[in-house]
């Protein structure tokens, strides 16, 4: 009798599934997806950020004071990164 004909099935060791790929491609598709509105975001801060410096810089105190920040914190704020 060959070894092809045999009736029961031959033990193969086979690998591990790999678990890690779908989490990889989840996470890349989600950075994918969140990065326009991260960016948007960005930009939106950075405009409002220099609105803040040409309100502190031309002493606009009224307006500063409409909106509820004093100069020296329009000034902090207007100073920071667009990404913080």
């Amino acid at each position: 009798m060959s070894r092809a004909h045999l009736s029961y099935p031959i033990a193969r060791r086979s690998k591990p599934a790999r678990t890690d790929v779908p989490v990889l491609v989840g996470l890349h598709a989600s950075l994918v997806i969140r990065l326009p509105a991260r960016i948007r975001s960005w930009l939106e801060r950075s405009r409002e950020r220099r609105a803040l410096t040409e309100l502190a810089e031309e002493h606009d105190d009224h307006l500063l004071k409409d909106i509820g920040i004093s100069r020296d914190a329009a000034r902090r704020e207007a100073a920071k990164w667009f990404w913080s």
